[in-house]
C-alpha cells in the first residue's frame, strides 16, 4: 500500500469536484437554468474572499448559475 503525498491528495481532491460539478450542471440543464463550469480563475482571490484558505480549503472549479435575461438572444 503506497501513502499519497499532499500534493497527491490535492490534486485528487480537486478531481473530486467535477463528480459534484456534472450532478449541477445536470441538475440545470433539466431545470433549464443556464451554468457554466469555469476554471482559469485566480483561486487565491476566491480563497481569501470566501475564506476558504482560513479552513484548509482551495476553490478548485467555480460554475455560475442563473436565468438567462429575458432581453438576451435565445
Amino acid at each position: 500500500m503506497s501513502v499519497k503525498s499532499d500534493a497527491a491528495w490535492q490534486s485528487w481532491s480537486e478531481k473530486q469536484t467535477y463528480l459534484a460539478l456534472s450532478n449541477l450542471l445536470t441538475a440545470c440543464a433539466a431545470l433549464k437554468i443556464d451554468s457554466c463550469p469555469m476554471e482559469g480563475f485566480e483561486q487565491d482571490k476566491f480563497n481569501a474572499i470566501l475564506g476558504l484558505d482560513q479552513k484548509g480549503l482551495n476553490a478548485a472549479v467555480i460554475a455560475p448559475v442563473g436565468y438567462r435575461s429575458a432581453k438576451d438572444h435565445a
